[in-house]
């Protein structure tokens, strides 16, 4: 697939120079956000916004302040500044030069805009019809070569045929324009990978990522019937040369049909069905070496509020494999499982703790084994004031490899606080804990750890 490219800023920065081109990105991002916050204050802009927004919403309340039009949800403008400690996730020098522990400041740009259409179509059947874009540019001061844009395009439709009859539909696509090439340190002998250093430097390569859901609900009575489709698509796109990490294609493609109770209002029980397959790349010098599988599932699931400060969200089951190839060594499994889903409880009207996790059978970004993934968070949250909120939580991942002595386990510490200034201006501080190990001690020296501290500040209209 050939690339779509985004070189107009890269290129100013590298001509202004290194450490030249993040002081630029800071200072664009303060004048941007000064000058929209201005413009918004300034009476004569007020007047143009009204002139081009009238004919969809009301947009100048009784005091003359402006407001924003129905059909946009969101205008907003970030910019954030912090520091990692390890930004190429090694604690043990590559012998390619690569330096262990190397620690960057880095600079953040996040403008987002989002849409409804809903306002402007005079029906009722449609409760949904949603786009935004989301860009993301980071530069890092003393790493050039993990410089990033990530832009997110999203879309969603959703609405009813009838009392009875409701349909979603919603789909996240993400370019991500980076490095070209993966990194050489990840294959030096004296190092080997660290533990999830290949996917977590991998986000800031360039690639394609696609993410699509599709789901019915047809209401017969107490019961449903909920036929549904997903799609997880990555398509790497860093060059594939020897000595470096390269980086396969993948995807996981599934559909299946739900049968489900509404036992009451609030809270509904099903069990569900799909058949589903998973693809990997064939990496060059590995011929035919995949781990592509055709996979079918049997789920029960809850989903729904048993009683008020209580959110369920879950579902999960046996797993049934069959891969395209058998390979030596290869413990790949034939029966595994799935599971996904939260737990929210609203302890108070100013505590909250989430409960979030999502393991399943997947295939490996290095393409040459599968891999059981694990990621389980805990989340707490305190509204501190009625403008100040704090948040501190855990995460641990984990990745059971089919092909070889690995098993990788990173665990993780946040923390953050953010102010509301006003219903413009927020502000936010926050920081990240986190270690990397290896779970199998004939592979040494794949630990890492990693601090990362930010300061951020938000304009929204």
């Amino acid at each position: 697939m050939q690339s779509i490219r985004f070189k107009i800023g890269r290129s100013v920065f590298r001509r202004v120079g290194r450490y030249g081109s993040r002081l630029l990105l800071l200072a664009a991002g303060l004048i941007s956000i000064h000058s929209l916050h201005a413009g918004a204050s300034s009476p004569a802009d007020q007047s143009k916004a009204v002139d081009l927004s009238k004919t969809v919403d009301k947009v100048a309340a009784d005091d003359g302040k402006f407001k924003k039009p129905a059909w946009l949800k969101e205008f907003s403008v970030g910019l954030t500044q912090g520091f990692d400690s390890n930004v190429y996730l090694i604690d043990h020098a590559a012998s390619d030069g690569v330096p262990s522990d190397h620690g960057t400041a880095f600079t953040a740009f996040n403008p987002r805009v989002a849409v409804s259409l809903v306002p402007l179509l005079n029906t009722k059947s449609l409760t949904a019809l949603d786009f935004y874009y989301d860009a993301t540019v980071t530069q890092y001061w003393d790493a050039s070569t993990e410089n990033n844009t990530r832009h997110k395009f999203g879309a969603a439709l959703a609405g009813s045929l009838s009392d009875s009859f409701s349909y979603k539909v919603s789909n996240e696509f993400i370019y991500v324009d980076g490095g070209k090439r993966g990194d050489r340190y990840l294959f030096d002998p004296g190092t080997g990978a660290n533990a999830y250093a290949y996917g977590l430097t991998r986000e800031r390569k360039e690639q394609f990522q696609d993410r699509l859901n599709i789901s019915a609900k047809q209401q017969l009575g107490n019961f449903f019937v909920r036929p549904v489709a997903s799609l997880l698509y990555y398509d790497l796109l860093t060059k594939a040369e020897a000595g470096y990490a390269n980086y396969p294609d993948r995807y996981d493609l599934n559909g299946g049909l739900d049968l489900g109770y509404q036992i009451n209002q609030d809270v509904a029980v099903f069990v569900g069905y799909r058949y589903g397959h998973q693809f990997q790349g064939i990496l060059p010098g590995l011929t035919t070496r995949q781990f592509s599988s055709d996979y079918q599932r049997v789920l029960f699931g809850v989903e729904g509020k048993p009683v008020k400060w209580l959110t369920l969200n879950l579902q999960g089951g046996p797993d049934f494999r069959k891969y395209e190839y058998d390979y030596a060594g290869a413990d790949t499994p034939d029966v595994t499982y799935y599971f996904t889903g939260s737990v929210i409880a609203d302890i108070t009207s100013k505590d909250s703790l989430t409960l979030a996790a999502n393991h399943f059978q997947f295939v490996s970004s290095t393409g040459q084994t599968s891999y059981f993934d694990r990621v389980t968070s805990l989340t707490y949250k305190r509204k501190l004031t009625d403008a100040l909120t704090g948040s501190v939580g855990g995460q641990v991942w984990q990745s059971d490899y089919d092909q070889g002595p690995r098993n990788d386990l990173v665990y993780g510490i946040v923390a953050g606080l953010s102010y509301k200034f006003d219903d413009h201006w927020s502000a936010s501080l926050d920081y990240a804990y986190r270690r990397g190990d290896n779970e199998v001690d004939s592979i040494p020296d794949r630990e890492y750890t990693e601090h990362t501290v930010s300061v951020s500040v938000k304009w929204k209209l």
